[in-house]
């Protein structure tokens, strides 16, 4: 028992990380359970946005949390888009709350994987972690990332430009030295306006206003074209300001 006690207090910071993982880990797999049935529904009906919109709220109080965990799962997974969930949020619940709904998801979203690669990180010293998943190296090369001074300034950077794989970013800033208030902080104040704009695309096209929806698409797809074939440009633009002095700090 004592032995036990021991072990304990010795290993209490690993412990509780444990601890703290396995409850994330329970909770995302009883998250993505609920919502296999959901998914099915929405595969199947998937070219009638009004029965799509129908099986949400059908769901009640249930469809916003559904919708704030798709979103969430967006980022923890990094490969799932997050355009049809935000788009979808704004055919269902409009502007205002389905912006609302986006931006809960998002924040939930980037505080697990910050929080987790973190811990992971500094109670395990897991070498993997210190590097940006293997998926987005070949078309964006973010290791500059950790050594820079201004990280804050990057931080906002990254989640403003269009077409910047947002979903890599937690992985990320994890590695640096910016806290996870500041991170938040420019994930909700750069990454609104992207997610605004394509939750008002589902918006007009539950008022019937397609060409409104079709116009602020073709913008999007156009912007993230664009910044996609002057990655490199970007990435070097970004990598000579990170060691500046200072400028940009919340």
């Amino acid at each position: 028992m004592i032995f036990i006690i021991d072990f304990i207090i010795k290993h209490k910071l690993k412990l509780l990380s444990v601890a703290i993982i396995l409850v994330i880990i329970v909770l995302i797999i009883i998250m993505c359970i609920d919502l296999i049935p959901l998914m099915k529904n929405v595969a199947a009906h998937i070219s009638n946005e009004k029965v799509v919109v129908s099986v949400i709220n059908n769901y009640g109080l249930k469809g916003i949390l559904i919708l704030i965990s798709l979103e969430a799962l967006q980022i923890i997974s990094v490969v799932f888009p997050a355009i049809p969930i935000q788009i979808l949020a704004g055919l269902t619940f409009g502007i205002f709350y389905g912006l609302l709904i986006c931006i809960a998801g998002s924040l939930i979203g980037n505080t697990i994987v910050f929080v987790l690669v973190r811990q992971l990180k500094l109670t395990f010293n897991f070498k993997f972690l210190t590097h940006e998943p293997k998926k987005s190296k070949s078309k964006w090369d973010f290791s500059f990332v950790r050594d820079a001074e201004n990280v804050t300034m990057l931080a906002f950077l990254l989640f403003l430009i269009p077409g910047v794989p947002n979903g890599i970013l937690p992985y990320i800033f994890a590695n640096t030295k910016i806290t996870l208030l500041r991170y938040l902080l420019c994930a909700l104040t750069a990454g609104t306006p992207s997610i605004f704009l394509s939750i008002l695309v589902g918006e007009r096209i539950a008022k019937g206003d397609v060409f409104t929806a079709v116009l602020i698409s073709g913008i999007m797809v156009f912007i993230s074209i664009v910044v996609l074939l002057m990655r490199k440009r970007l990435i070097v633009f970004l990598e000579k300001r990170s060691n500046k002095s200072k400028v940009i700090e919340i």
